[in-house]
């Protein structure tokens, strides 16, 4: 694979060198899939979801995914906020205790 696309829980997406559209097992790097088009096939790199971005010269964008994930795969989740009520902690560190 030339080009990251995107990665589900068992696939890696991307480009070739030849300007196919691969499709890697996740665990094991083997080849699932190719797909040739008539030109080459561009992506934009997608790293906080399951989402596939193909790109044309024309500028028409496409979304993929995988047909049993009606909703994206988060890869780095947001923090959640801390509830209502609850103090924030603070640590403090041992020279800042001692007045320095």
């Amino acid at each position: 694979m030339n080009q990251f696309a995107a990665i589900s829980k068992e696939r890696v997406y991307g480009v070739n060198d030849l300007g196919e559209f691969v499709v890697l097992n996740a665990a094991t790097g083997a080849s699932l899939a190719k797909i040739r088009a008539d030109r080459p096939i561009h992506a934009l790199v997608n790293d906080q979801t399951d989402r596939v971005y193909l790109v044309s010269d024309e500028g028409m964008v496409e979304c993929l995914h995988e047909v049993n994930m009606k909703v994206p795969m988060y890869h780095n989740p947001k923090p959640t906020p801390p509830q209502r009520g609850s103090k924030p902690t603070r640590k403090i560190s041992p020279a800042a205790s001692e007045g320095r």
